[in-house]
């Protein structure tokens, strides 16, 4: 090192040295820092003698520091990431609205052109796209989310038949994909969709990164397991921990595969997710640490390394284990196993009306941005209804106020300036509890819908919101049927 070169330059002029750092070892072989002051001093004619000073081991000291300095690099980047998280969502609200026109309008020209042509097939694109941007967004979303939904039962065979379909749209035509889902057999676990979306996704595309450059098959897999005292599976033998205790273990066997626990295992029936690769591998001084936060095999500006470390958080929440089996040149295996919910009941989707069905009465549709309250208009009248647009929720509540029975609907942005559509909701269902109000939004998560329904909304609908959506909540609002918590959840998750 420098410092060492510095206390060598000093000695063959010699001169005096302050506080330069050595680095040496020690009797058992450990590296040790040394900080070291001295001087020269001579004889009667003026010869060097040697040197005097003093010499202190700042070893600890200086593991301390870099800590330190490990951290506070750590929280600037967690700040940095946070910020992007806040322009996420800010870009995804203007984002949504943009959306929601482009395939707003591409779903009323559907109406408009014959079946059969070059027309349709073009809208049939344009649609088609419009949906995986939003998919896009939503996975985007899906790290700047802080709060936790209570979770509701679902059905994870369906969101994974959702998702490779998503992923077979994004990957590369080198990879294959196969997917084997139980049938006739129950997989309904109890969590946030939202959440456990994130952590298929972040596999996946771990996967296809695995798998760059390369020819490769990804494997999608979900089967029902049984966890008990009787080490059934082989899950508690292997991993040597009682059921329930918290687990991170790491192995090699002699066929040269790594394996790493990491979670909770309760016992009980479980569902076992499977994604598999068929990429480079991994040796074990990287599989040990691709749960650690910013820890990342990828180039600069490439990654964060936060996707598998919000995975572990994610599984371990739903009290679940990851399995990791890796072998260099051979690929990854990754298990997601979660408890099976006790109901087994999935939450319903939101009951769609159909396309052709026709109502009579009067809506009021409140949005900031003129371009989706136009486009909503469109598909209302379309249907039957007599719809009035005003883009100021101040001047809504005003035009209710002056004739609480002149509208049949109120349908609501979420964020406009002067009065969120919350604040809107709250107000008029408190005042006119007989007004059903549909909720929309263009950055929607659990916690938004479910102070929604809290105020009195008949569904939450997340932007950009598909017409069969649309007309199915407005059905069940005019019906004076409430959609409740799942109708609405199930409805922002539907719209992808």
């Amino acid at each position: 090192p420098a410092t060492r070169g510095r206390v060598l330059r000093a000695m063959l002029r010699p001169q005096a040295f302050r506080d330069a750092i050595v680095i040496g070892t020690d009797m058992k072989g450990k590296e040790r820092y040394l900080k070291v002051s001295g001087r020269p001093f001579f004889d009667g004619n003026g010869r060097l003698k040697g040197y005097r000073g003093t010499a202190a081991d700042v070893t600890d000291q200086r593991s301390a520091e870099q800590e330190r300095h490990d951290l506070e690099a750590r929280f600037y980047e967690a700040q940095k990431l946070e910020a992007m998280g806040t322009l996420a969502s800010g870009v995804a609200h203007d984002f949504n609205n943009i959306l929601a026109i482009i395939m707003g309008h591409a779903e009323l020209l559907g109406d408009d052109v014959p079946v059969e042509g070059h027309a349709a097939e073009s809208l049939h694109e344009i649609i088609k796209a419009g949906r995986r941007a939003v998919t896009l967004i939503d996975q985007i979303l899906a790290y700047s989310r802080k709060s936790e939904a209570d979770f509701a039962a679902f059905d994870l065979a369906r969101m994974t038949t959702e998702i490779a379909g998503m992923i077979r749209a994004v990957l590369p035509k080198s990879i294959a994909v196969n997917i084997d889902l139980p049938r006739g057999i129950e997989t309904v676990v109890s969590g946030n969709a939202t959440q456990l979306h994130q952590v298929l996704m972040n596999l996946c595309v771990n996967a296809r990164d695995a798998m760059a450059g390369r020819d490769g098959t990804l494997t999608l897999r979900l089967e029902v397991i049984d966890i008990d005292g009787g080490c059934s599976d082989g899950l508690n033998r292997q991993r040597g921990a009682t059921s329930g205790e918290r687990i991170r273990r790491a192995s090699s066997d002699p066929n040269g595969s790594h394996h790493l626990w990491i979670g909770v295992l309760e016992q009980g029936p479980h569902v076992r997710l499977t994604v598999i690769d068929t990429g480079t591998g991994m040796d074990m001084a990287t599989l040990s640490r691709i749960f650690d936060p910013f820890f990342t095999t990828k180039e600069v500006g490439e990654g964060t390394g936060l996707g598998l470390a919000a995975t572990e958080g994610i599984v371990v929440n739903h009290r679940g284990a990851l399995k990791v089996e890796s072998r260099p040149g051979v690929g990854t295996q990754f298990d997601v196993i979660l408890p099976l919910a006790q109901s087994g009941v999935a939450s319903e989707p939101l009951a769609m009306a159909a396309a052709t069905e026709i109502f009579s009465g009067t809506a009021l549709v409140v949005d900031d941005e003129p371009g989706v309250a136009a486009v909503m208009k469109q598909i209302l009248q379309r249907h039957g209804l007599t719809v009035t647009v005003l883009t100021d929720p101040i001047e809504a509540l005003r035009l209710i106020d002056e004739r609480p029975k002149r509208f049949d609907l109120l349908l609501t942005d979420h964020t406009m300036p002067g009065l969120t559509g919350l604040a809107l909701t709250r107000t008029v269902r408190n005042a006119y509890p007989g007004l059903p109000v549909i909720l929309c939004s263009g950055r929607l998560d659990p916690e938004i819908a479910d102070a929604g329904l809290k105020a009195g909304a008949v569904a939450v609908l997340g932007k950009p919101v598909a017409g069969p959506n649309l007309i199915g909540a407005v059905a069940a609002a005019l019906a004076g049927k409430a959609s409740g918590p799942a109708g609405s959840q199930a409805d922002w998750g539907a719209h992808i």
